[in-house]
């Protein structure tokens, strides 16, 4: 049987990960010199709250490639084949790092590693489509073939309370017309080839929000299923406002609400607020 593996970033709700037996790899967030675990040691609130009580500046680490091993091993002993889905490599270098892991393994281990291009909802959507299509008994290739159909399907743009986070992360190097106002807008940005890129400044959070709907619902356009995804990185009330409308705008659509976790929220800080969509025939 094939089973699918994933890095923390995805943010899958937990008990998708549970009902499709979907494994993740976790990165690792630092504040100083101490070390926590994405989804085992820190939560998104915890994170801000430190931050805000004089903790220094969150930096992230990749996954090593003994902890992708050590995630694959025990599946690979069991008898299955094994397709890794991992963050967009051109944010983050561990697409590469887990294909250096697998020629760690011996000799006919049968790994499959796949850039997703994407970042959170947008990797946990092709990771948990995957499981489904590896639950009804596809092969292999079938499910690859699907994945990267919905890498160049899925479309990501999402508001930001402040460029501050991702300006000094350094993920944010294309914008910078507008690192004299990283206080004074709500960015609009989207993910674009793996990459993020920014697409708009706007005067209020409302606005940014509405912006963000209408770019959604113009990629979508007439499609009644798409899969649809809103992230929000400590802003739930705003989410579960942005999820009610997009539910009343697509009924027979599959919705989902995830929190961002820690990592990814490092870089782009609290208050933003995003949907990532995917049109039904990618799926």
């Amino acid at each position: 049987m094939i089973k699918i593996v994933t890095d923390s970033t995805s943010y899958l709700p937990a008990d998708l990960l549970a009902e499709h037996d979907i494994h993740c790899v976790p990165l690792t967030l630092f504040l100083g010199e101490q070390a926590y675990r994405e989804g085992a040691d820190i939560d998104t609130g915890r994170l801000f709250q430190m931050v805000t009580e004089g903790a220094p500046f969150p930096t992230t680490s990749q996954a090593s490639p003994y902890e992708f091993t050590s995630v694959w091993q025990p599946l690979l002993d069991a008898g299955h084949q094994v397709i890794t889905i991992l963050l967009s490599g051109r944010l983050s270098s561990m697409v590469d790092t887990a294909r250096s892991a697998v020629r760690l393994l011996s000799n006919g281990a049968s790994v499959r590693v796949l850039d997703s291009a994407s970042i959170a909802m947008g990797l946990g959507m092709q990771a948990l489509r995957a499981a489904e299509l590896a639950d009804e008994g596809c092969a292999e290739e079938a499910i690859v073939a699907v994945v990267q159909r919905m890498r160049e399907a899925l479309h990501v743009v999402f508001t930001l309370d402040t460029l501050e986070y991702l300006h000094r992360g350094g993920r944010i190097n294309t914008a910078k017309a507008w690192v004299g106002t990283l206080l004074r807008v709500k960015p609009v940005l989207s993910l674009q080839h793996g990459v993020l890129e920014p697409l708009e400044q706007v005067r209020s959070t409302p606005r940014a929000v509405a912006n963000v709907i209408e770019r959604t619902l113009a990629y979508l356009g007439d499609d009644r299923r798409p899969w649809i995804a809103v992230m929000h990185s400590w802003l739930p009330s705003a989410a579960q406002d942005l999820l009610a409308t997009l539910q009343a705008h697509f009924p027979e659509g599959r919705v989902f609400c995830s929190e961002i976790g820690p990592v990814l929220a490092a870089h782009l800080g609290p208050g933003g607020v995003g949907i990532i969509a995917c049109r039904s025939e990618a799926l």
